[in-house]
């Protein structure tokens, strides 16, 4: 039996137009433009102990648009973030340690249909 022909959608043009889409009924059900403030949970990190956890703080964030077109909400306020770094070496030489870095947390909408 022959292997049929089949052709399939272009992934990335649904992917922008979904979320084309998804950002205009957002704003139109919550009667909201871009660049007004709203309150969210947005993610970012808690390190106890020698574990990163990620987590969620209740803040404020400005919405906007990325490059394409696609709505997200930028936190207010910065947000902490670690990475775990080491020197590089192995076995007794080995250090470690947590890098934290203090940046705008980025809540995109739509976002579960992304394709990479």
């Amino acid at each position: 039996m022959e292997k049929s022909q089949l052709l399939f959608p272009d992934k990335k043009s649904l992917q922008k137009e979904y979320l084309l889409k998804y950002r205009d009924q957002f704003l139109k059900l919550n009667n909201l433009k871009v660049g007004d403030e709203i309150t969210l949970d947005f993610t970012c990190n808690n390190l106890i102990g020698k574990q990163i956890y990620l987590t969620s703080k209740i803040t404020t964030g400005i919405l906007k648009l990325d490059e394409n077109g696609f709505l997200y909400a930028e936190s207010s306020h910065n947000m902490p973030f670690y990475r775990q770094m080491d020197n590089g070496l192995s076995g007794r030489s080995k250090r470690s340690w947590f890098q934290r870095t203090d940046t705008k947390s980025k809540k995109y909408f739509g976002d579960g249909f992304i394709i990479k």
